[in-house]
């Protein structure tokens, strides 16, 4: 995270910043930017650190859950973000971080996870909600960008969004609990 948020590879300063800010300016057709330090921090600090949390919490089951599969799809679609910006500008602040840290993290924990919950389930499920995720994010920036919803809302939408995953564990849960008691009773 420092080469996105401290100083990148090519010396440059907060550079994931301007960089997201220039796609999002053309994306938006805005003259500002709705990725300020402030909604930056609590993505970084908010929704990251809810998540990894909660799926530290979750590590003892082996039901992959909507936390798992959040903080794995999540590394996971932000590291290949990374690699296919890379693509189109040859190097991206976040580059050596996904290819040294979050592609190999995340596919390591698929495989993990797969072992007692199948590859499929696990991968599909990892990038769905990391899709939605990054989705939430995206979008609502620019949403804000446009003038459809207010810059001040930004940092709650993302807090709500680090507890999406733990919301759909909880319907999970309440899934399994459903259908357990129907087999009880029948």
């Amino acid at each position: 995270m420092f080469e996105e948020h401290g100083i990148d590879l090519l010396g440059r300063r907060f550079a994931f910043q301007a960089g997201l800010c220039a796609i999002l300016k053309k994306v938006s057709g805005s003259d500002s930017c709705a990725a300020t330090e402030l909604v930056i921090c609590v993505v970084n600090c908010g929704t990251v650190v809810i998540l990894t949390t909660c799926a530290g919490l979750w590590r003892h089951t082996d039901k992959f859950t909507g936390v798992k599969a959040g903080a794995i799809g999540g590394i996971l679609i932000n590291g290949l973000s990374h690699i296919l910006k890379a693509f189109e500008t040859k190097y991206d602040p976040g580059l050596l971080t996904a290819v040294l840290f979050f592609i190999p993290c995340s596919v390591w924990l698929m495989i993990i996870e797969s072992r007692k919950n199948g590859i499929v389930k696990v991968v599909l499920f990892s990038l769905l909600m990391g899709i939605i995720l990054h989705a939430v994010l995206i979008s609502s920036l620019i949403l804000s960008m446009k003038g459809l919803i207010d810059t001040s809302l930004l940092p709650t939408i993302q807090i709500i969004n680090g507890f999406l995953p733990l919301m759909i564990t909880i319907l999970q849960g309440e899934a399994s609990s459903i259908s357990e008691r129907k087999t009880k009773t029948n």
